[in-house]
């Protein structure tokens, strides 16, 4: 692989050595030093293939900025073990210094509430951490250290939710009820409506978007906020949406929205249609002596299934409305409640158009 040209050698310097490389010899190198992302192991490339155009050490020196010797060491490691050989050995390094116990020690505290560990905090630190694993008789190491092998262990800076428990007593057997009313839907033995209202408010909420590095969106706010209420209903099977806009979230409001429920799945005087089942939340205006009268005169078609207190995961048009903060409500002041208003509507008129779209957003698709 090497020629020897030891007239271009002073008396005092070894003969120089140029390497001879094939045709696969030199596509491989070529192909390694184009795709490795490790900068000495591209050097090492180009120093072999500058060799084997013709330059001698003392030239491949000065282009590369390596010594002679660590040049001809390569040459030796390259001859010696191919392509292989310009890869860097493993090295040993200091030992880890969280193993074993102290690893798992690190990963059950990094699972738990602070306190439950008898801590007067609630949120970790890794000097925390750190100090936690010497007071059960490990090493005392740097919160970086901890810092370091939380990630190895898969752990994130992630900011949590919010967990709401209902205390309802009656929680399984409200649950239980509302499965079988799906089951009946699909089958089309009722129709199964989910209702909930929504604040509309001028002032915009905010969420994340894309935004160019090192500069910060700016939403502008109203001088006074101004606010509507949308109630809203959606069908479980076939995704269509009806819904009211008020000005307030009362008793009135909601009767004249059953109202208008009414009269689109289970009007006249007599009906022989399948029952409605309309899913309510424990809200005081869907109970109030108002509202129970109204549901009285329709209580031959229509009936309200109040859901588990606290549970607003299981009102699935809770997702219509997070669909609607996201597309409409956030991130931008509309320049008066009737734009915003006029905004919505104009949301949910596309939406009329794509009952699959309403389904999947609120999780009921096939």
């Amino acid at each position: 692989m090497y020629s020897l040209v030891g007239d271009e050698a002073e008396d005092n310097m070894p003969p120089a050595r140029y390497i001879q490389l094939t045709a696969t010899q030199k596509g491989a190198l070529k192909q390694l030093y184009r795709s490795t992302d490790d900068a000495d192991v591209r050097s090492r490339c180009q120093m072999i293939l500058l060799s084997a155009q013709g330059h001698s050490t003392v030239e491949l020196a000065k282009l590369t900025f390596f010594d002679q010797d660590t040049i001809l060491f390569w040459f030796d490691r390259y001859e010696a073990e191919g392509l292989a050989g310009l890869q860097d050995r493993p090295r040993s390094g200091r030992p880890p210094k969280i193993t074993g116990p102290s690893r798992d020690d690190l990963q059950q505290a990094a699972d738990q509430d602070p306190r439950q560990t008898g801590q007067s905090f609630s949120v970790w630190t890794c000097k925390d951490l750190a100090r936690h694993l010497a007071e059960r008789g490990h090493s005392l190491v740097a919160g970086e250290t901890i810092r370091r092998h939380l990630r190895v262990l898969g752990f994130r800076i992630v900011r949590p939710v919010l967990s709401i428990s209902s205390p309802d007593p009656d929680y399984a057997m409200k649950v239980e009820r509302l499965e079988r009313l799906k089951a009946q839907a699909r089958c089309g033995e009722i129709v199964l409506l989910y209702e909930d209202e929504v604040d509309l408010n001028l002032l915009p909420g905010i969420i994340g978007c894309w935004t160019r590095r090192g500069q910060q969106r700016k939403v502008p706010t109203p001088g006074q906020n101004q606010k509507r209420y949308g109630f809203g209903v959606v069908n479980f099977t076939t995704g269509e949406i009806t819904r009211l806009i008020g000005e307030r979230k009362d008793s009135d409001h909601f009767c004249a929205f059953v109202e208008q429920v009414v009269r689109q799945y289970c009007p006249g005087e007599v009906w022989d249609g399948p029952k409605v089942a309309l899913v309510v939340d424990n809200y005081i205006i869907h109970h109030s002596k108002k509202t129970l009268a109204v549901l009285g005169r329709y209580a031959d078609r229509l009936a309200a299934v109040p859901l588990p207190t606290y549970s607003p995961k299981l009102n699935v048009i809770e997702l219509l409305w997070k669909h609607l903060r996201r597309k409409v409500t956030h991130n931008h002041l509309f320049q008066s409640i009737g734009a915003l208003v006029e905004a919505v509507e104009a949301f949910f008129a596309r939406l009329d158009s794509h009952p699959a779209e309403v389904l999947s957003v609120i999780g009921c698709s096939e």
